[in-house]
Parts: structure tokens; sequence; C-alpha cells
């Protein structure tokens, strides 16, 4: 059974209370449909990757795709 899997609101709800501003959003299907992928602009990076992280989001580099 797959786990459960965050939707984008999910994402954006975390940024949200961590009071990130997001200035763009793309998403995207990668791997024949199996990884959701959320490329975003924000105004402090940083805050927005230690946010994430401590939520237990995966962060990709562009390296990763």
């Amino acid at each position: 059974r797959r786990q459960h899997q965050m939707c984008i609101r999910d994402r954006l709800q975390i940024l949200a209370e961590g009071q990130v501003n997001i200035n763009y959003i793309y998403s995207f299907v990668i791997r024949d449909g199996r990884a959701s992928v959320m490329v975003f602009g924000a105004d402090d990076y940083d805050k927005a990757a230690e946010i994430l992280n401590a939520a237990s989001v995966k962060i990709v580099e562009e390296k990763d795709l």
C-alpha cells in the first residue's frame, strides 16, 4: 500500500504557517507518473528549505532531476 503523499496544498500550508512567501510555482510529474515535483520561488529559500525539511518534505536539487 502506498504511503500518504502530500499534495501541493499541504506543502503550501506548511510554508504559509512558516510565513514564507511564494513568488511562483511549477508542478509536474516525473518517472512515469510515480513522482510529483513542485518547483517554487520563495522570498527566503533557506527558510523554506528548513521548514520543509522539518516537515519531512523531500527537497530535490536540480541535479537530481
